[in-house]
């Protein structure tokens, strides 16, 4: 006995699968032309991170410091030693940041990060300008220091 097959409902199950196949395509493009977007850091985003550091860095709050950026330069105790060591020196340390531009770069050991222009201003009132740079961790926007200039 064969099995009757009507040619409309054949023709209406592949109309319904283009439709939600074509659907599925729109939503997944929307979906990485926004992730695609939100690979940088907003101004008013940077700017936060850079606030908190900073006001961190004035209160000498260390583990705050810490909070806000990820520092390649070693372990999270070698960190504290070297932020530490910067009040004990009397070095001159960031109080203040005004930004310029933000950029996006990619990276091969670290993938996309946003770099900054922006002017520095220390404790003995001495400004610089830099390029800092800023990465996504844990979902959060910080500052990312290397040992690279």
């Amino acid at each position: 006995m064969k099995a009757y097959r009507h040619p409309t409902l054949k023709w209406a199950l592949t109309l319904c699968l283009a439709l939600v196949l074509g659907f599925t395509l729109t939503v997944a493009a929307q979906s990485a032309a926004t992730s695609e977007s939100t690979q940088i850091p907003t101004q008013a985003e940077a700017e936060k991170v850079l606030s908190n550091f900073s006001d961190a860095t004035e209160r000498r709050d260390v583990d705050d410091m810490i909070k806000y950026c990820v520092d390649s330069r070693g372990s999270v105790e070698d960190q504290k030693k070297l932020y530490k060591s910067l009040f004990v020196e009397e070095e001159p340390y960031p109080v203040s940041f005004k930004l310029d531009t933000i950029d996006k770069i990619t990276l091969k050991n670290a993938g996309t990060l946003a770099v900054a222009n922006a002017t520095v201003s220390y404790s003995d009132k001495h400004t610089e300008n830099v390029h800092l740079k800023f990465i996504k961790d844990k979902g959060e926007w910080k500052l990312y220091i290397t040992s690279d200039k």
